[in-house]
């Protein structure tokens, strides 16, 4: 199996949830569908830090400002749609959810990836902020850098298949 690594930096200012009263920023789409239903991939490691070329000496921590309150949410989507819903492990177009505190370092924080997933057509980011003071959404203040391990993965119609469904539907 070959392995890639995907990486890049989310903006500063990003949310992707809808219905929360900010302006909606749009998903973040690593285009990886081959139109080969037979050749996949899978996810090996999803991680988040702070770009720390911005930091201005906060380097490390996930919001420029260390007297806030936010959690830094970011969810790793096999679907668009599932980009704007906060992460929840029931949403099945979910497949990667990370969590850190503006407070921490970049070694105090949760990032997971679901061990049974196949990815078919694109990959999408989701991102959004949460103020656990007041429990507000906000936006993200500092650019964001991912890394996205993952590998090729061969299926046979049918998984290939039944992972779509999947996708679109709900506690499967």
């Amino acid at each position: 199996m070959t392995k890639k690594t995907l990486r890049g930096v989310i903006p500063a200012g990003y949310n992707t949830l809808t219905n929360v009263g900010l302006p909606l920023s749009p998903s973040l789409r690593i285009a990886l569908d081959n139109s080969n239903i037979n050749r996949n991939y899978r996810v090996l490691r999803f991680d988040v830090m702070q770009n720390m070329e911005t930091a201005s000496g906060l380097a490390g921590f996930y919001n420029n400002s260390i007297n806030n309150n936010d959690n830094v949410h970011v969810t790793l989507c096999t679907k668009e749609s599932a980009t704007h819903h906060p992460g929840a492990f029931d949403r099945n177009a979910q497949i990667g959810w990370f969590s850190g505190h503006s407070k921490s370092d970049v070694t105090n924080h949760r990032s997971y990836v679901d061990p049974n997933h196949v990815i078919v057509e694109d990959l999408w980011i989701g991102v959004y902020a949460h103020d656990t003071s007041d429990g507000s959404t906000d936006q993200t203040s500092v650019p964001l850098n991912y890394l996205i391990e993952i590998e090729d993965y061969s299926t046979s119609d049918e998984v290939a298949i039944m992972q779509l469904l999947k996708e679109n539907s709900q506690n499967v």
